[in-house]
């Protein structure tokens, strides 16, 4: 079966650990790597238009600090899975001269050139690593679909920062936090659901070691959805849209309100602030 790995950069963990996993999966072959170019004047306005000032953030974490989470931390990292794997890199670009993988970079995923790129390397199905929305042309040319690791549980939490945003509204006890592998569509996290994985909340969570412990996760899912449909037992149920909203990017004011809500309550206080 062959797979496809879309990456929003070409040092990005979860595409290192999705495609060396690949690698290493019988009946698997890694048929492209498509990945973004770091610098763009449309990938520029699409990610400021999407997080602000926290792009800054974000370009600090991946282009000069290169890293998230530490290793050996207490909780295992998309990074931590790359290294697991010896690799021998931690360059997408690497990774596929090392292993005859056809790789191209792009300005968008979106972009004419890098569909016909994708139609060209006939996948059976694309593991989506991040890098924004796909439309109609690239999912049409991706054989039985785009797989997505979401950090939330759909249908309920579609869009954006939807681990803080059950625990803000005090519905991470009744409807959960977790990753829902789905196949994407034209919408913001709408199309058909394959899998959901549960996380918890532990004693000692703060937000940040609450989201690398959805990354092994996330990477778990993607695989076991690309092993599903290698072995014709990949089944997936359409969402309903209106069982759901879309959420955004939080506001700094109500991000602290989450962090001391999830400290309450990694604390075990029942009755933690809102």
């Amino acid at each position: 079966m062959r797979v496809v790995v879309l990456a929003p950069i070409v040092s990005s963990p979860f595409a290192l650990a999705v495609t060396g996993l690949c690698l290493r999966e019988p009946g698997v072959e890694v048929a492209g790597i498509l990945v973004l170019r770091h610098w763009n004047v449309a990938r520029l306005r699409r990610e400021l238009r999407r997080d602000g000032a926290r792009l800054l953030r974000k370009v600090w974490q991946k282009l000069v600090l290169r890293a998230g989470p530490e290793a050996g931390g207490p909780e295992r990292s998309f990074h931590d899975v790359a290294d697991e794997l010896e690799l021998g890199t931690r360059s997408l670009a690497g990774l596929a001269r090392r292993h005859h993988i056809p790789y191209r970079a792009v300005p968008d995923h979106n972009h004419p050139g890098a569909v016909a790129w994708l139609r060209e390397r006939a996948p059976h199905v694309v593991a989506f690593t991040g890098g924004g929305l796909v439309r109609r042309p690239l999912l049409e040319a991706a054989g039985r679909g785009i797989l997505n690791a979401h950090m939330g549980l759909l249908p309920a939490y579609r869009g954006m920062d939807v681990v803080e945003w059950p625990i803000l509204e005090g519905r991470h006890a009744s409807v959960g936090l977790g990753v829902t592998l789905h196949f994407m569509d034209p919408g913001i996290d709408t199309g058909p659901v394959v899998a959901v994985r549960r996380v918890p909340i532990r004693p000692g969570d703060g937000i940040e070691r609450l989201r690398t412990r959805f990354e092994p996760v996330m990477v778990e899912a993607m695989l076991d959805g690309i092993r599903g449909l290698r072995d014709g037992a990949l089944r997936a149920t359409p969402q309903e849209r209106a069982a759901g909203r879309q959420y955004f990017a939080l506001h700094p004011r109500l991000q602290e309100r989450v962090r001391a809500r999830l400290a309450a309550l990694s604390a075990g206080d029942p009755h933690s602030p809102v």
